[in-house]
């Protein structure tokens, strides 16, 4: 990956088609903050949030971002929200996030949280799944 040299007048790297090089979490936050630093967060917000919403779903930080508790609470602590409905469940509505600001929790244990809650999740997922498949052949094998 490329060290992007990332000022508050940067404009994001995004994710092309194929191997290239794109801003990382990490440099979407640096460039945020340098951004709060130069120009106060109403403006760091509202350009924050132009071109993360000018990704596309197919673009790696777009996809992955709203699963990293550090990234999220980082942007949730500046009134920006960028998860969905499966991202909440997964990463959980706590902070990471100290009074003081600094992070108190690191991606990684936020990563390993994540892994335990999936183990939980995608077993009653492919349970349910299971359910709804012999309920509709049941249902068919007895109209015939």
């Amino acid at each position: 990956m490329t060290e992007f040299a990332i000022t508050a007048d940067s404009k994001p790297v995004l994710d092309g088609w194929g191997a290239a090089d794109y801003w990382t979490l990490a440099d979407w936050r640096r460039w945020h903050e340098r951004m709060v630093a130069k120009y106060k967060k109403d403006f760091a917000n509202k350009q924050f949030r132009y071109y993360w919403n000018s990704q596309t779903a197919d673009m790696n930080p777009y996809n992955w971002g709203k699963y990293d508790k550090v990234f999220v609470d980082y942007l949730k602590k500046y009134g920006i929200d960028i998860s969905n409905f499966l991202s909440k469940i997964l990463v959980g509505t706590t902070s990471a996030v100290g009074s003081a600001g600094e992070v108190v929790e690191t991606a990684g244990e936020s990563a390993e949280k994540t892994a335990k809650i999936l183990k939980l999740v995608i077993p009653s997922v492919v349970i349910v799944l299971v359910i709804i498949v012999i309920i509709v052949i049941y249902r068919k094998s007895k109209k015939v």
